[in-house]
């Protein structure tokens, strides 16, 4: 069976390939030149094997540092990790924890300081900064396993701060083994997609006729297996006018037109009209500008956009319904059908929102 040994040493490394034909057998490395900074036994990780090889710190540490198989570093990290009260063990294993060169050998030398005490912390501190959420997770558990004011308080700002969920799932254990009462509070987009949460049926999906497919908390009684149904949308901006002005005992569709025109001042029809084919069109560049000219001449109809310099169109809006009501009809990308700000612009007195798109604008005028 063939085998590599490699010995490091200053200024180059030595390799050599051995065939193991007995039981026991020595091995003997030629032209190292210098003490032995590390040894590694079948170099490349060959073969499948158990290794008993009680090898100074300074060697395994060495090791941990230069060796680029992930096994081997494993190997070392174990062995350091036998050695809690030996400083050097703990320094190797600290400075493997932050400053190795793949996550998973950093996560490996967190967990092996877990039982180290208070002469970790400062490495673990500097793992909870990990950009890898694994080694963050270590971290926790490694503060967990060690006690203490100062690592309870590190654990306790992971769970507020980290923006893993693994990583806060872990501190909840780590306090909790401490008997320090504690919960993740989600947001509510985090809660619509916790896996506990969409287990539970604990929302609903439902359509909305402008807004689309919304996701709501389901009802929270359940009567022998089957709960209430969710309860419609919303109305809409006037959907149920008719309806309340029949209550109100307009019987006909003249008066209830009549009413209708009569909620707000801006949606009363002009009293004069320009003759057909006549119609003058004036623009302004900014609301102060428009104002100026509507004193010069009152308009019968406004066309507005909503992101404009000096006043943005919504405060616009509302001054003209307090001065001098006109009717106003706001075309805007900001105000796509159904939108917070559509339903604003109507109640502010528009008479109409048109969401204009951000593509194919001159083919939208066009129409």
């Amino acid at each position: 069976m063939a085998v590599t040994v490699r010995v490091g040493s200053r200024g180059k490394d030595i390799a050599q390939a051995f065939d193991l034909n007995a039981r026991e057998q020595q091995l003997v490395v030629h032209d190292v030149a210098s003490p032995p900074a590390y040894v590694i036994f079948d170099d490349g990780n060959r073969i499948l094997k158990t290794l008993d090889f009680d090898e100074p710190t300074a060697w395994l540490a060495a090791q941990l540092t230069h060796d680029p198989d992930l096994w081997n570093r494993e190997w070392a990290i174990g062995q350091l990790a036998k050695r809690k009260d030996d400083s050097a063990a703990v320094g190797a294993l600290a400075q493997a924890a932050t400053g190795a060169d793949y996550w998973l050998t950093r996560s490996q030398a967190v967990e092996a300081l877990g039982g180290v005490g208070a002469a970790a912390l400062p490495a673990l501190e500097r793992a909870l900064r990990d950009t890898s959420a694994q080694v963050r997770r270590s971290a926790v558990a490694a503060l967990g396993d060690a006690g203490g004011e100062r690592a309870i308080a590190l654990i306790d700002d992971a769970l507020r701060h980290d923006s893993s969920y693994g990583v806060r799932a872990e501190a909840i254990g780590a306090l909790d083994q401490h008997n320090v009462p504690c919960g993740v509070v989600l947001t509510p987009t985090e809660l619509a997609a916790d896996p506990h949460a969409r287990a539970m049926g604990l929302f609903e999906d439902s359509v909305h006729p402008t807004a689309g497919r919304l996701r709501q908390p389901r009802h929270p009684a359940d009567f022998g297996g089957t709960r209430p149904p969710l309860g419609g949308p919303a109305p809409m901006l006037g959907e149920h006018t008719d309806e309340i002005l029949r209550e109100l005992g307009y019987a006909t569709e003249q008066p209830i037109e009549h009413a209708r025109t009569r909620e707000h001042p801006a949606r009363q029809r002009p009293k004069t009209a320009k003759p057909a084919g006549e119609a003058r069109v004036a623009v302004a560049a900014d609301p102060l500008i428009a104002l100026d000219k509507m004193k010069r001449q009152r308009p019968d109809v406004i066309l507005l956009d909503l992101e404009m310099p000096r006043m943005d169109g919504l405060t616009f809006l509302r001054k003209i319904m307090a001065e001098d009501p006109v009717p106003v009809v706001v075309c805007s990308a900001l105000a796509p059908p159904g939108s917070d700000t559509a339903l604003l612009a109507f109640d502010d007195g528009a008479v109409d929102v048109i969401g204009k798109p951000t593509v194919g604008v001159k083919n939208f005028l066009d129409e």
